[in-house]
Order: C-alpha cells, then sequence, then structure tokens
C-alpha cells in the first residue's frame, strides 16, 4: 500500500516536472524569437 502510493506520487511528480519543462523551454523559445524577429519559425 505505502509502494503503491509512493509510486503514485512519483508519477505525478514527474508530470508535473515534464510540463515544467515544457513551459520552461516554450518560455525560452518565445524569449527567442522575441529577441530574433524573423528568424526561426
Amino acid at each position: 500500500m505505502v509502494k503503491e502510493r509512493r509510486a503514485n506520487a512519483v508519477r505525478q511528480a514527474c508530470h508535473v516536472c515534464s510540463f515544467y519543462k515544457e513551459e520552461a523551454s516554450a518560455a525560452a523559445n518565445d524569449r527567442a524569437a522575441s529577441l530574433n524577429p524573423g528568424g526561426r519559425g
């Protein structure tokens, strides 16, 4: 039971971490695009 709960917590943390990683990379891309208008994309 405790193991199961820990696995769920880890799964949730991984989901949150990947979400923040995606947000951070998206923000970095936006920043790069605003610094380099007419660049890639």
